[in-house]
């Protein structure tokens, strides 16, 4: 068996693991010894989808949802054990990300669903004027 390392050595493996993560686009959130936590990924700007959102009339949605979901900002705690061992782990999954994945995939099943009918409906030669809908002629 492997005698323990001392602090300092275990937080120059950490500063080593640190080094590669950053490297690969991570930021250091918190360090203490032994342990860091580290995020990828930049927050989702809701503000700026909302108002995208808002000028396309609800069209953005999806895009956002889906983007709240598997985008955004991702954290891992990685840590250095007595022996050296790095280990890491990525934060479970956000309640407002399976709530986004939840609503975009009923949003999506119910646009697929709607054209399905849309289409259909073109195909029998059904038209929004041979179901009374159109532009109202004057006498």
């Amino acid at each position: 068996m492997h005698p323990a390392l001392s602090s300092q050595q275990r937080n120059a493996i950490l500063d080593q693991q640190l080094m590669a993560m950053a490297g690969q686009g991570g930021r250091i959130i918190s360090r203490a010894d032994g342990w860091a936590v580290v995020a990828k990924g930049r927050p989702v700007n809701h503000v700026l989808h909302l108002l995208i959102s808002l000028l396309t009339c609800t069209w953005w949605v999806p895009v956002w949802l889906l983007m709240t979901a598997f985008g955004g900002e991702r954290q891992t705690t990685v840590s250095v054990d007595e022996y050296g061992r790095v280990s890491s782990q990525k934060a479970p999954l956000q309640v407002h990300r399976i709530i986004a994945m939840i609503v975009a995939a009923i949003w999506l099943i119910g646009l697929l669903v709607g054209f399905s009918l849309l289409i259909a409906a073109w195909h029998h030669g059904v038209t929004p004027s041979s179901m009374g809908v159109g532009l109202v002629r004057a006498p």
